[in-house]
């Protein structure tokens, strides 16, 4: 037995985790260093030892008593926002004020320019950046497919004394493709945090490719349909953009508004035709992703 909760690590479920208010105590195997050091047994709460043995932490490792001990650096009600992904995808996040932390995608360097914020670097199998007292507004989570792609699970929590709420968002990417997420974070709300796909027709195009990858659409000419209805509406918007470029009368809202009202009745064509496909040609997670896509395209353009 490995005792590893069930599900752990999945990208769907409760990982196997139950959360507790817990008891605001340390176990003794935890506290101790295997008889390394002379255990001192410290009478406080689980959240206030660190700070409440400072003292007794420098005397052990300089061997000299501190002259000064600040012993109230509790933070109160610190607020923290947990991005994790469960899949193989690497990302960044750009803040409220445009800056950014994790992986550059074109050079492979890490950008560090959040001070508050921290990011486990892209060679970990466990990929998260961790935001101090995060900022109101919309934090912006570009991800880009590794490997061979596949199915992509991104936890977002939001963490203080009174709360503790995680939001799951899946979906599905091709090797290098680039996907945008916006989590908006109202401190006020923590509640409300949910990250929300950006969806183009590029995402709605590689979502149907790589869920026939995966044997998620089992029919051959299914998969060749949609995939031509998309490619179809994409042709449309080139067609209407080299008109706009043509005829510098047409302003460039002008164009967008068209291309938008195209891609609304388009995008319900194609859902109406989805919603009559049979269950054998097309499995639950496969519908569900390309469907959210279709419903995202129509409420947003």
């Amino acid at each position: 037995m490995h005792g590893e909760p069930d599900g752990f690590g999945s990208i769907s479920g409760d990982n196997g985790l139950e959360r507790g208010p817990g008891d605001d105590t340390v176990t003794t195997d935890s506290a101790s260093l295997d008889s390394s050091i002379v255990d001192v047994v410290k009478n406080s709460e689980h959240r206030g030892i660190v700070s409440d043995s400072s003292a007794i932490i420098y005397k052990t490792f300089t061997g000299k008593d501190a002259i000064i001990v600040i012993d109230d650096k509790r933070f109160p009600n610190m607020k923290v926002v947990l991005f994790q992904l469960l899949s193989p995808v690497d990302f960044v996040m750009i803040d409220p004020n445009g800056r950014r932390i994790g992986k550059n995608f074109d050079t492979g360097e890490e950008y560090n320019e959040i001070p508050s914020a921290f990011y486990s670097g892209y060679q970990t199998d466990d990929k998260y950046i961790t935001v101090l007292n995060p900022l109101d507004g919309e934090y912006k989570i570009e991800i880009q497919g590794t490997n061979n792609g596949g199915k992509y699970g991104i936890l977002t929590s939001y963490i203080s004394d009174d709360t503790s709420v995680t939001r799951e968002i899946s979906g599905l990417t091709e090797p290098d493709q680039v996907t945008t997420l916006n989590v908006e974070v109202n401190n006020a709300d923590p509640e409300g945090i949910e990250p929300e796909k950006i969806v183009t027709l590029e995402v709605l195009l590689n979502d149907i490719i790589k869920a026939f990858e995966l044997g998620w659409i089992t029919d051959k000419k299914l998969k060749g349909r949609l995939v031509k209805q998309v490619k179809a509406i994409i042709k449309i918007e080139a067609k209407i953009e080299k008109v706009g470029e043509k005829d510098k009368k047409n302003e460039e809202k002008q164009i967008d508004k068209l291309e938008q009202k195209i891609d609304k009745k388009l995008a319900r064509a194609l859902l109406i035709e989805l919603k009559g496909y049979k269950k054998d040609k097309i499995n639950e997670h496969a519908y569900n992703i390309i469907k959210e896509d279709l419903e995202w395209l129509i409420n947003n353009n």
